[in-house]
């Protein structure tokens, strides 16, 4: 987590790299300049190099703030949800205590009422993040495939890191979500035990009844969503699908 903040202080220097070296490539504003205007091309070139390290900054600490509760939290419940809490562990990094019939109800609402904070803060992100990386890979693969001829090896090179990592990023942190939701089911499950002793067994068997799995969520207004690991095959189906669309529909006109 403390490797984050140097990176995203150097990710704007590095990203300009290849404005400095193709300052008339087509995505920058330099590329609109007339050549006959080079008289001013110095300091619209120094103008909008500021301009865009200063953009490139902004959003990289915007995700870096994004990345940083998503880690707090996930390595936070992790422990707790993968090890700690399940009854079929051969070793535990906490008291023996905690796994009591009695503790155990009620350390499992505190864990609850931990995760509803956390996606309450994380959940305006989940479904911009997915819509956004969506088009944006459809927008390349487009790109990509319609105008590979037509386009130099700088662009392509671009447009193909962009979409690699936008998508790779996205499918991890929705594969997390569907692994974390995996897990806490089976968290549940391992609590079977206590269901079946005669002191605890009503008990237990209405308590897990009344166990919602836990997981990166959306609710209120975004409806009911839930990460799973179905989320990541709808993600990738609906790249690919939007993709071969975007193809069959624009190369007709």
């Amino acid at each position: 987590m403390l490797l984050s903040i140097p990176a995203v202080f150097n990710f704007p220097l590095v990203a300009s790299c290849h404005y400095l070296l193709f300052p008339r490539t087509p995505i920058y504003f330099t590329s609109l300049v007339p050549l006959h205007w080079n008289k001013l091309f110095p300091y619209l070139y120094f103008c909008n190099l500021i301009s865009y390290w200063v953009v490139v900054y902004g959003l990289s600490c915007h995700f870096l703030f994004w990345v940083n509760l998503l880690l707090n939290l996930s390595l936070t419940l992790h422990p707790i949800v993968h090890n700690e809490l399940r009854l079929n562990r051969k070793s535990y990094r906490t008291i023996n205590n905690l796994r009591s019939p009695h503790n155990l109800s009620l350390f499992y609402r505190s864990v609850e009422v931990l995760m509803k904070i956390g996606n309450k803060s994380i959940q305006p992100i989940i479904i911009p993040m997915q819509s956004f990386v969506t088009y944006y890979a459809v927008f390349t693969n487009y790109t990509l495939i319609s105008g590979w001829s037509q386009m130099d090896r700088s662009m392509i090179a671009i447009l193909l890191m962009g979409t690699i990592v936008s998508v790779a990023a996205c499918g991890f942190t929705l594969q997390f979500g569907g692994w974390f939701s995996r897990n806490s089911i089976m968290l549940v499950k391992s609590w079977k035990v206590y269901a079946i002793l005669p002191e605890t067994r009503k008990y237990y068997r209405r308590f897990m009844k009344s166990c919602r799995p836990l997981g990166f969520r959306a609710e209120e207004e975004y409806g009911q969503i839930l990460l799973r690991s179905l989320t990541v095959l709808k993600f990738f189906q609906g790249a690919i699908r939007g993709t071969f669309r975007a193809l069959l529909t624009l190369r007709k006109k």
